[in-house]
């Protein structure tokens, strides 16, 4: 039992983090948070009300593109590193 603990130990000091999950999981909560946000009740109505509906499309638009594409990036260059610590 202890030589496996001592394994697993010595496993995780020799892994190096090279920021594969955090960058994943940092433009993930990004889209979401983005979606969620700019998706509310709240934000919705004092967004459209000054620049209109067909604005408000277009930001959403684009926000989504700005945090979606570099998602996928991230998930290409990092989906063989192996399973997030």
């Amino acid at each position: 039992m202890k030589s496996t603990i001592r394994r697993v130990r010595e496993a995780i000091r020799r892994r190096r983090f090279d920021g594969s999950g955090f960058a994943i999981a940092l433009w993930a909560l990004l889209f979401i948070g983005s979606h969620l946000v700019i998706s509310s009740r709240v934000v919705r109505l004092r967004l459209t009300a000054p620049i209109g509906e067909r604005a408000y499309s277009g930001i959403y638009s684009l926000v989504a593109l700005a945090t979606f594409i570099p998602l996928c990036f991230a998930f290409a260059r990092h989906k063989r590193t192996g399973a997030m610590p």
